[in-house]
């Protein structure tokens, strides 16, 4: 028998029938789950959450990404309904983004959106 009280996997893939899904970290444990999704982005990002996307300007150059959170909104859906066909049982499942460069300058377009990060920028 497993005594541990969590246990964490890196870069997961799993299926949902025919349609497949990444997760980058979960912390799992009997009474929850945690989706810690990392971005290891330089430069400033804007997050703009109307569009979904988050916008980055590095070396003067703009590119225009996926939103973290809604990438782990969708994560977070799909490892519920594969918790579920697999027999799980029906835990909560959180998560949260993590940009991990600490020089990183972010932008949130909406004030109360840095609630959803894990980043050193928001530590005080």
């Amino acid at each position: 028998m497993d005594d541990r009280e969590y246990w964490i996997y890196h870069g997961l893939r799993l299926s949902n029938g025919s349609q497949f899904f990444q997760i980058d970290t979960l912390l799992l444990t009997k009474g929850f789950a945690i989706i810690l999704e990392v971005n290891n982005w330089n430069g400033t990002l804007i997050f703009e959450p109307e569009f979904h996307q988050v916008i980055r300007i590095h070396n003067e150059k703009g590119e225009a990404f996926l939103d973290p959170i809604s990438q782990a909104e969708h994560q977070s859906r799909q490892l519920k309904k594969w918790m579920a066909i697999h027999g799980f049982p029906d835990i909560p499942v959180e998560f949260s983004v993590v940009i991990s460069s600490p020089s990183t300058i972010i932008i949130p377009i909406e004030p109360n959106l840095k609630k959803s990060y894990a980043c050193p920028s928001f530590v005080n």
